[in-house]
C-alpha cells in the first residue's frame, strides 16, 4: 500500500517509428523525507555539472569528474553504500 511520504518511481517508454526514449519519473507521495529532498538536490547538481562539462573535445573522464564533484562535496565520498 502506498503511504504518505513514500517515493514512487515508474518507467515510461515512448516509441515513434524506429525511435525510442525512456523516462523514469520519481514522485513523492505527500511530503518527502528530507533525505530524499537532499538526494534529489545533489542528483540535479551532478546532472547540471555533467551537462556543463559535456562539450566537443571533452574526455569522458572530465565529464564523470564534473558529475562526481557535487556528490563528493555533499557526501565526502563517491561510494554508493
Amino acid at each position: 500500500m502506498i503511504e504518505d511520504g513514500d517515493i514512487v518511481t515508474g518507467e515510461i517508454f515512448s516509441l515513434l517509428g524506429m525511435l525510442e526514449t525512456q523516462h523514469e519519473p520519481t514522485i513523492a507521495v505527500g511530503k518527502a523525507h528530507p533525505d530524499y529532498e537532499r538526494a534529489a538536490e545533489v542528483a540535479r547538481a551532478a546532472s547540471d555539472a555533467g551537462l556543463e562539462a559535456l562539450r566537443p573535445g571533452s574526455l569522458i573522464g572530465e565529464v564523470v569528474a564534473a558529475k562526481l564533484a557535487p556528490v563528493k562535496k555533499r557526501a565526502g565520498t563517491t561510494s554508493t553504500r
